[in-house]
């Protein structure tokens, strides 16, 4: 089920990351009336919003609480992100309960590779180059500017909540992320970084991942008060689109979360 709504930027929103908690709770109030109003269901549904969203500040704010560096991290590509937050419209809940930003296929990459999570291990160092990146995945057939997809954060929000079917939440958006991209042009791979629960989540129903470009024990690159470091709960992998992937994630589209785009 996708439920289209308003598309934006019509208000052309300014970008901030430090809404305050009355606003925090004010747009997730309209956030599920919004939502709700237009499928009806209590149940969690998969939202997508581009980066001048009406609600993007929203997820801009939840995110930054958790990853104080993102604004650092993520200058210059903003308006190469789409967000994706898992909302409960479930009475009591009523709320973000799982959130992701991503940069995706449908965006021009003429430029270089625009894809800050790419750019990052670029830069950090790792004996990697936009060069090698570039060839390992030409040799591949997937050019990177045009069929490739990142997830450059993955972080859930508050408490614990249960789906209705026992998948995991953070499932649910990578089920929205896959039928997403093949909804709009297909992408043959997708880079993310993953903590231990994302890789055995992911693991346990089947997804396969692989090192980026080939290379063993990359670091996920950050910024630590200021001063590039690298983050070791986290791990670059690369989800491709394999027989394997693709057969996972279509047995699990009937399971998929209501969709809805902001």
């Amino acid at each position: 089920m996708s439920v289209q709504t308003d598309q934006y930027p019509k208000e052309a929103v300014e970008l901030n990351p430090y809404l305050s908690d009355h606003e925090i709770e004010e747009q997730q109030r309209d956030l599920v009336r919004e939502v709700f109003d237009r499928t009806q269901l209590e149940t969690i549904h998969a939202v997508w919003m581009g980066p001048r969203s009406r609600y993007s500040n929203l997820v801009r704010t939840l995110e930054t609480r958790q990853f104080p560096e993102m604004p650092d991290v993520m200058d210059g590509y903003e308006d190469d992100c789409k967000f994706l937050a898992l909302l409960d419209t479930r009475s009591g809940i009523e709320r973000v309960v799982h959130a992701f930003r991503l940069s995706v296929p449908t965006i021009d990459r003429a430029q270089g590779l625009q894809i800050a999570l790419l750019d990052d291990l670029v830069k950090s160092n790792q004996k990697l180059t936009e060069d090698e990146l570039q060839e390992f995945y030409a040799a591949q057939g997937i050019a990177l500017n045009s069929e490739a997809a990142s997830v450059e954060s993955n972080f859930r929000v508050g408490d614990k909540v249960e789906t209705d079917n026992g998948l995991r939440v953070s499932d649910l958006g990578y089920i929205a992320i896959f039928q997403h991209i093949a909804e709009n042009g297909g992408a043959k791979v997708i880079f993310a970084h993953l903590n231990d629960a994302a890789v055995n989540s992911l693991g346990a129903i089947g997804v396969q991942d692989a090192p980026i470009a080939g290379v063993e024990n990359l670091s996920t690159p950050t910024v630590i008060d200021g001063q590039a470091g690298f983050d070791e709960k986290y791990h670059p992998v690369a989800i491709m689109n394999t027989p394997q992937n693709l057969a996972v994630f279509a047995q699990l589209t009937p399971f998929a979360a209501p969709e809805v785009q902001l």
